[in-house]
């Protein structure tokens, strides 16, 4: 099968702009660079709409919602059983179903390869989440499940590398892909662009050191 007949099912419960936050902006910047470069994707997420599940076109993808009107082990039940659904009745419209964290969406995900012999290639947002899924309920049956059924498992990172292997995933399903940049977007500016954005932000002209991120405690 040619790359660009690939049909992707994009999993997760954060998707601009149902649910706004580090995961779900960077699933939707990813999503649509998939879909310029010609894949077909659909996306399955947790949204805060009034109706209870649904769907819609942003431009030109389907994406699924689920209303995340419910919290813990409840909340995640409920997304579950929709997207078991979605999966089902969408079973031949993907090849590949790419989760987000390691929780309910992998989850779904391997439960759905089983039946239906999809690739699963799961992404952790960050180091540790092996551990809190253990904790959960059913934590530890849940992490044989995905353990043994995702296809590959992406590392943004080396904490999230050493991770995975220090709680048994075979290192041959473990791929290192950093976050990339959008270089049209973030780029050094000229000596001219500068001035400009000083004088629209009405700025003193120093130089600034910029976090981008968030702090806990």
């Amino acid at each position: 099968m040619e790359t660009k007949d690939l049909r992707i099912l994009w999993i997760g419960s954060e998707f601009y702009p149902y649910i706004i936050g580090g995961v779900g902006r960077k699933s939707s910047l990813l999503v649509n660079a998939l879909s310029r470069n010609g894949l077909k994707v659909m996306v399955l997420t947790r949204g805060k709409k009034r109706s209870l599940f649904g769907w819609q076109r942003i431009s030109g993808i389907k994406i699924y919602f689920v209303k995340q009107y419910l919290r813990g082990f409840l909340g995640s039940l409920w997304a579950g059983l929709c997207w078991l659904m979605v999966l089902y009745r969408e079973r031949n419209g993907y090849d590949i179903i790419c989760a987000q964290q390691l929780y309910s969406a992998t989850l779904i995900a391997c439960l759905i390869k089983g039946f239906f012999k999809k690739k699963v290639i799961a992404q952790p947002a960050v180091s540790g989440e092996i551990q809190r899924l253990r904790k959960r309920i059913f934590g530890e049956l849940r992490y044989r499940i995905i353990k043994k059924f995702t296809d590959y498992f992406i590392a943004i990172c080396e904490d999230i590398r050493e991770d995975l292997l220090n709680n048994g995933i075979d290192k041959k399903k473990i791929i290192k892909i950093p976050n990339g940049v959008d270089t049209d977007i973030f780029r050094p500016v000229s000596k001219e662009e500068r001035q400009r954005f000083y004088a629209d932000l009405n700025l003193p002209r120093y130089s600034y050191i910029i976090f981008c991120g968030r702090l806990e405690e």
